[in-house]
């Protein structure tokens, strides 16, 4: 019986976890100026239609984005963002 209930119980959570349905990703950026001031943006909230919870994944991450002018001055955008 304990066997029966771990088995149904496994793949309830597999149903649960490989489904598609809506994903939000929430990203917050924030950008360090090359005079050293840093300033955070509103945060940005995107919708994924239809997607599993590991394709969410690979999309809705962390990066860095780092730009530098003809003088030379570098900025730098950090994305923060995480699955809701």
């Amino acid at each position: 019986m304990k066997k029966i209930k771990l088995v149904v119980s496994i793949a309830i959570l597999a149903f649960l976890f490989s489904c598609k349905k809506d994903r939000q990703c929430v990203c917050t950026a924030t950008t360090l100026s090359p005079s050293g001031n840093t300033s955070t943006s509103p945060t940005k909230t995107e919708t994924y239609s239809k997607m599993k919870l590991s394709e969410a994944k690979s999309i809705c991450q962390k990066s860095t984005v780092v730009t530098a002018n003809a003088q030379g001055s570098i900025t730098t955008v950090t994305n923060d963002c995480k699955l809701k």
